[in-house]
């Protein structure tokens, strides 16, 4: 008793690629172990697949797959604990370059208080060397006023 091919579809008739697997009858095996299956891909058939060899091949790809995928897993943890240490370091880094620069500012914030307090004492000192000259300047030319007065008055003859 022979099996009938599958039915065609709706999309096959519309020109839509399908793969359809098919039992193959009791009593039509070839000698070969396991289940047999014809296939028919777009109207071709293929006879004498061996589905516990492409079932152990499946199986061997997925395990491939797995291993690889936990390599790039670990691969990944460890990248990311060398990133998170990288960062570690330069947190620790950057933390102590700023200690450092902080220090640096607070030595310059002191000297430029300390040159502007000068600077500004200096200031006063030289206002009041200004008042005194102003002072002395504003004597003499009451003295020199006097003086030339005086001189009037002596040649006027008063």
């Amino acid at each position: 008793m022979a099996s009938a091919p599958p039915a065609t579809s709706r999309a096959q008739s519309a020109g839509v690629s399908s793969f359809v697997m098919a039992p193959i009858v009791a009593g039509s095996s070839v000698g070969v172990q396991g289940l047999e299956t014809i296939c028919c891909y777009e109207g071709r058939t293929l006879m004498n697949m061996d589905v516990e060899k492409t079932i152990e091949f499946l199986l061997g790809q997925q395990a491939r797959f797995d291993a690889q995928l936990s390599q790039l897993t670990e691969t990944m943890d460890e990248q990311d604990k060398r990133a998170a240490e990288r960062a570690a370091e330069m947190d620790e880094r950057h933390e102590k370059e700023m200690s450092d620069v902080r220090a640096v500012l607070a030595g310059i914030g002191y000297e430029l208080r300390r040159g502007i307090r000068s600077s500004i004492e200096e200031h006063r000192r030289e206002r009041m060397r200004r008042k005194s000259l102003d002072l002395k300047i504003d004597q003499l030319a009451v003295s020199v006023q006097a003086l030339v007065d005086a001189m009037k008055k002596d040649r006027n003859g008063n």
